[in-house]
């Protein structure tokens, strides 16, 4: 029997047929191609952001930098135009002093009540349109201290060291000798190295970090800090001694000549009247306190009469002390913006009536004032 004719034609028609190759479309093809586009735009959307926001960020930091800076310098300026102010304030009380005989200082004066005037509201006009605030200022005796240099005699020549105020320096620090020498070796200007801990050049050099040797000063110090350099001292007695308020690092010479800076006893503290006189101790300092202000150099002790030496300790010597100042400092706190500017003046008042000069300024973080104790309830 035959097949259909039907099926026969299919068949011809199948087996006679070309066959070629004909590419099939991929599933999904267009809508990879389009996720692919659509992440490489956000990933360009996101570094544009990027960059934008981090020219914005620099540019708000340098118009903050600025600003701060900005604020610096007219805080700058008003410490120092109260700098001016506070010589003035020096300068007319001692043609007062001069005028009326008195030849001593002390912490009845008028400078010292300067800080009180200064400082109320609505004085300054033009901080208060700078839209700044004047924190503190006061008036305070350099030689209220003890001067870190009075360990040595700078007028002899060679200085040598003077055996009261090396003593003196010994009971202020309570520190044992060995850092008094060291302390010595490091001003004096010889190479001579002292027993019991002394230091010289070739200890410095010897001991400093590699490819950073230095030798001693050998002369005056200028600062508290140095002390940091000096064999035996390291950050922790340094500081102490800075916040201890006990000393003062003031010059030797002034315009050529040599200027003696004895503590005046008149306004110095109860801790430095201890170390400075021998005789003295916490049952009659209240009896040489009581007797301020001294007015001469000879009532010191006599009125009333308070031994100030003792026996087998070193004797003061006169120099050591007095009763007049030639060195204040003035602290100027200024705030103009965010940041406090904390100033220090360093004020030379020569022999009445001469106009005071300014030694040195100096910039240091402003005091931390306290906050008040919550009230209980």
């Amino acid at each position: 029997m035959e097949p259909p004719k039907l099926f026969l034609n299919f068949r011809a028609r199948h087996d006679n047929q070309a066959w070629r190759a004909v590419p099939l479309p991929c599933a999904g093809t267009g809508s990879r191609q389009r996720g692919l586009a659509l992440i490489t735009a956000l990933l360009i959307m996101f570094i544009a952001t990027t960059a934008v926001i981090y020219m914005a960020f620099n540019q708000s930091v340098w118009m903050f930098q600025g600003q701060n800076l900005i604020d610096r310098a007219q805080a700058d300026a008003v410490a120092y135009k109260y700098i001016q102010f506070a010589m003035d304030v020096l300068s007319e009380n001692a043609i007062k002093d001069e005028k009326n005989g008195v030849k001593f200082d002390h912490d009845k004066a008028d400078w010292n009540q300067w800080s009180e005037e200064v400082t109320k509201p609505g004085i300054d006009k033009d901080l208060d349109a700078l839209g700044g605030t004047l924190l503190s200022a006061r008036i305070t005796d350099a030689q209220a201290k003890f001067n870190l240099n009075n360990i040595m005699d700078w007028q002899k020549i060679p200085p040598i060291e003077s055996a009261a105020d090396k003593y003196t320096m010994e009971q202020i620090l309570a520190l044992n000798k060995n850092l008094v020498n060291a302390m010595l070796d490091w001003i004096d200007s010889d190479s001579d190295t002292r027993p019991n801990s002394g230091a010289e050049d070739i200890e410095y050099m010897n001991v400093a970090p590699p490819g950073l040797p230095y030798p001693a000063a050998n002369q005056p110090f200028t600062s508290v800090d140095e002390l940091r350099l000096v064999k035996g001292f390291d950050a922790a007695i340094v500081s102490e001694l800075e916040n201890s308020n006990l000393l003062a690092v003031l010059p030797t010479k002034m315009n050529g000549g040599a200027v003696l800076t004895p503590v005046n006893v008149n306004t110095a503290s109860d801790e430095v009247l201890l170390a400075l006189f021998t005789g003295l101790s916490p049952t009659n300092l209240a009896t040489f306190t009581g007797g301020r202000p001294y007015k001469t150099i000879n009532d010191v002790g006599t009125k009333p009469p308070v031994p100030l030496t003792s026996p087998g300790t070193p004797p003061t010597a006169t120099k050591n002390y007095g009763v007049s100042t030639f060195f204040f400092e003035v602290d100027i706190t200024v705030k103009i913006g965010k940041v406090p500017r904390r100033t220090l003046a360093l004020i030379y008042r020569p022999a009445r009536p001469a106009r005071p000069q300014i030694v040195q300024i100096s910039y240091r973080p402003p005091e931390r004032i306290p906050s008040p104790t919550p009230t209980p309830n």
